[in-house]
């Protein structure tokens, strides 16, 4: 049916851009990191782990054990 295979295309793209997005945000977190501000970087990153794809969701969990080496 073409509706259906309309709406299969739309929920592939929104979740494409679902993950474009969380691609976006573990970015945006490794800037603050750089820059120092872990408690921006970790707000993002739990983020990422809550709606990010599994691997996202690893590399989120990376960065986070790795900010939390440095603030101790």
């Amino acid at each position: 049916d073409m509706r259906d295979s309309e709406a299969m295309a739309e929920l592939t793209s929104i979740s494409a851009q679902d993950e474009d997005t969380m691609a976006t945000k573990l970015d945006l977190a490794r800037a603050y990191i750089d820059m120092g501000d872990h408690v921006e970087a970790r707000f993002i990153l739990e983020e990422v782990q809550k709606h990010g794809s599994k691997d996202q969701g690893s590399e989120a969990q990376e960065l986070l054990d790795r900010i939390i080496g440095e603030d101790e």
